[in-house]
């Protein structure tokens, strides 16, 4: 697969010399790996046995983790800001990339209307 949502947590970790195991897996493997996942979803980061899903709360995690969460209320929330457009931004790129990327053959009329209309304006 690639980095996808799990490039900002790598980031985050390398920036800060935490060593860490990166695990990644390809197409064919996923079916096999999905139900060992929470929800189903991938990322998932494992600490001491335990794991956590969905992105932005790894984010959050890993930023506190090492300090890079601001202890400030009203950074805290323009960071919270920032995550939130990432997050939308992805999910839009998500819908219009991955048929193209992924799913060779398929028609490509709908992620193309994704790409043109979909997007925030801010991009």
């Amino acid at each position: 697969m690639q980095p996808g949502r799990g490039e900002a947590t790598r980031l985050m970790l390398k920036l800060n010399k935490i060593p860490f195991e990166d695990v990644t897996f390809g197409w064919d493997e996923w079916p096999k790996l999905k139900p060992s996942m929470p929800f189903g979803q991938v990322p998932v980061l494992e600490v001491d046995g335990q794991q956590l899903a969905q992105t932005a709360a790894i984010e959050r995690y890993v930023a506190k983790l090492t300090g890079m969460y601001p202890d400030d209320p009203w950074q805290a929330a323009k960071g919270e800001e920032l995550i939130c457009f990432c997050v939308e931004c992805f999910e839009l790129f998500h819908r219009c990339c991955m048929p193209v990327c992924c799913m060779p053959g398929l028609s490509q009329p709908a992620s193309q209307s994704y790409c043109n209309d979909g997007m925030p304006p801010a991009i």
